[in-house]
């Protein structure tokens, strides 16, 4: 198994995949990254509640509307850019994680439209769902990022020749160690891939 990811190379993970929609992201590396967006937040409110506490301040005892309206509206218009960016960023790495779980990413938007209508349910269940285990093994969405090759851990590991599997519906020879076609996506096991 791979040992878990420091704070900053999670969050560096994240930033590289800010628009990354495929692929897998581990439990660990997603929560690591969520506390730190959920502090960032906090001070990034703090810091627009205190420009605005200022802005209205001023316009009280100087009456210079026009100057404090831009502030006002300067800090509203950067407040709602990053919240775009967020909102972009933050639903790759929720699909991703539903990836790493064997969910498919779309999962995240009928969820969260069905908790407008359920309430606390939908968010809870979609809590379930992230705090949920990796999905053992590759699955449709790419490799566990859980485990990793023993090459990189090991001096003994001696390189072996890959097994050759042939699928049973496109007669394709899968020779990288792969459980799916990547010719059809047939499952290897024998079982189509629906994905």
């Amino acid at each position: 198994m791979k040992p878990k990811n420091s704070i900053i190379e999670s969050y560096k993970l994240f930033l590289t995949n800010i628009v990354n929609f495929k692929g897998r992201t581990r439990r660990s590396d997603f929560w690591q990254v969520y506390i730190v967006n959920s502090i960032i937040l906090i001070i990034i409110y703090l810091f627009f509640s205190l420009i605005l506490k200022i802005g209205g301040a001023q316009t009280l005892e100087i009456g210079d509307a026009q100057h404090n309206g831009g502030l006002i509206f300067g800090a509203t218009g950067v407040s709602m850019v990053f919240s775009i960016i967020y909102m972009i960023a933050m639903s790759s790495l929720i699909v991703r994680r539903l990836h790493d779980t064997g969910k498919p990413g779309w999962i995240a938007i009928i969820i969260i439209v069905s908790s407008l209508f359920i309430g606390i349910i939908g968010l809870v269940l979609m809590l379930v769902f992230l705090t949920k285990d990796s999905q053992p093994g590759a699955n449709v969405y790419g490799e566990n990022p859980k485990y990793i090759d023993e090459r990189q851990f090991s001096d003994s590991y001696t390189e072996q020749e890959p097994i050759a599997k042939i699928c049973p519906v496109c007669n394709y020879e899968v020779v990288d160690g792969s459980l799916f076609c990547p010719q059809c996506g047939t499952a290897l096991g024998g079982q189509p891939n629906n994905e």
